[in-house]
């Protein structure tokens, strides 16, 4: 599977949270105008950024476009059939950029808009129904309403099955998010969330900016008496409030953080407690304030309880053959004690799917030949393990992780106290299974070598 597919997959599953016990349930749908049945629903204009993610999520296939112009970044984690939609501009957020001769032209089927809209907004959108004849619907809710709007929304718009998977798992993912929240009450972590390279716009607290702080039960030191939304703060404010941890989406503001004397005397900076959340293709913390966050609920929550996660569980929770079936582990090196042949050392791979008193079949050592094969170490095949050199015994290693047939494949210094060509030997196989889509999580002590295979960096002192 391709990292965009699995992307979509994981926002599509991700952007699920359940609402919590404290929101009732209502009907989140408002709409002005005679709205077509779900199966003639084809054509969806995205009102604004929240919206558009909201759909791409639901009913990829009705998204008529994105309101906001997409970088190459970004566009690399969409699904192809999405990724060509053209630039239609928004009528939500701050200011409208597409004209009503220009909507017209697009004929959308239905105007979807995501968010708590006030007065203004609802008065903006029965006039734009009055003036071209095109429904518009508005999602109310919040974060944490995310499974209503789901299911209300894929009703209204055909979303199918889909819909009801969605929100199932939101609302699994929501209750761990409650319980997360529940351990925090006594202590609850306090924390920053800088928007701005320089660090000094935040979320204000209750606003949709910091939501996926205060879904997990944590204080939101930026509050302002009377006011939510974006605010402006001071470093002098900060340093009274010492938040026990700085987050961010800017990795700019990470380095004015860790460099700038005016920051130096915040306890989170002297220790250490300064987090990057991702934002591609959309920011996990916030921009927009859509269901994108619920990756970064994810994020965080991992963040604070120091947890691996798979699939959304806490590792500890899987059964270890189902994580052999995953998670692929290549280590530095491994001595052969005994002479297995290559061929069988490829085959423990095939443990994570055998039973235990199975051994390997004819479909297993076919598997591993044409592995080998594709490592390009099938003459090895026969040879003793102990016997070949350095840079064969850990391609053989990387083929016994393949053979897990993992969706990741976790390399500790794979080319450790190997010589110069058997490192260009090793690096070049780990950038071709990259380049077949398969995560690869690589910890080495040569900043050159993860230059030249990794899209991504991660920098430990």
């Amino acid at each position: 599977m391709k990292r965009r597919d699995l992307l979509q997959d994981v926002l599509a599953g991700v952007f699920l949270l359940t609402p919590l016990a404290r929101v009732v349930a209502k009907t989140l749908l408002e709409h002005n105008g005679a709205l077509p049945a779900p199966a003639a629903i084809q054509r969806v204009f995205a009102a604004g950024p929240p919206a558009a993610v909201f759909l791409y999520v639901l009913v990829p296939e009705k998204l008529l476009g994105w309101p906001m112009n997409l970088a190459p970044a970004q566009l690399a984690f969409i699904h192809p059939e999405q990724q060509h939609l053209p630039f239609v501009g928004r009528l939500a957020g701050r200011g409208s950029t597409v004209s009503l001769e220009s909507l017209l032209l697009l004929a959308p089927d239905v105007i979807v808009d995501l968010g708590n809209a006030g007065v203004t907004q609802r008065s903006a959108a029965q006039r734009l129904t009055q003036q071209t004849g095109i429904a518009t619907v508005q999602i109310e809710g919040l974060l944490a309403q995310t499974p209503q709007q789901l299911r209300q929304a894929g009703a209204l718009l055909g979303g199918g099955q889909r819909a009801e998977e969605l929100a199932l798992y939101s609302e699994q993912l929501l209750a761990r998010a409650l319980r997360f929240a529940n351990t925090r009450v006594q202590k609850p972590a306090k924390l920053y969330f800088a928007r701005s390279y320089d660090g000094l716009e935040t979320g204000l607290a209750g606003s949709i900016h910091s939501e996926v702080l205060e879904l997990l039960g944590c204080e939101n030191v930026a509050k302002q008496s009377g006011h939510t939304g974006v605010g402006q703060v001071s470093v002098e404010q900060l340093l009274t409030w010492q938040p026990d941890y700085l987050l961010t989406q800017d990795p700019e503001f990470v380095e004015l953080a860790t460099t700038a004397s005016e920051w130096e005397s915040l306890s989170a900076v002297q220790a250490g407690r300064i987090y990057c959340a991702p934002k591609l293709p959309f920011g996990w913390l916030d921009g927009p304030p859509g269901v994108n966050r619920l990756l970064g609920v994810l994020w965080l929550m991992a963040l604070l309880e120091g947890q691996v996660f798979l699939h959304g569980q806490p590792l500890h929770q899987h059964c270890r053959c189902i994580i052999a079936q995953q998670v692929g582990y290549v280590p530095q090196a491994q001595e052969g004690q005994f002479a297995f042949n290559v061929l069988d050392m490829v085959l423990m791979g095939r443990a994570a799917h055998l039973g235990l008193f199975a051994h390997p079949c004819q479909e297993d050592q076919q598997l591993a030949l044409h592995t080998l094969s594709e490592l390009g170490i099938a003459h090895l095949a026969a040879c003793a393990y102990p016997h070949i050199s350095g840079g064969e015994r850990q391609l053989t290693l990387i083929a016994r992780a393949l053979l897990q047939q993992p969706k990741v494949l976790v390399l500790d210094e794979p080319t450790a106290s190997l010589d110069f060509a058997n490192q260009i030997l090793v690096l070049e196989q780990i950038q071709r299974l990259r380049a077949q889509g398969l995560g690869v999580l690589l910890c080495t002590h040569q900043p050159e070598h993860a230059l030249q295979v990794a899209d991504r960096l991660a920098l430990f002192k």
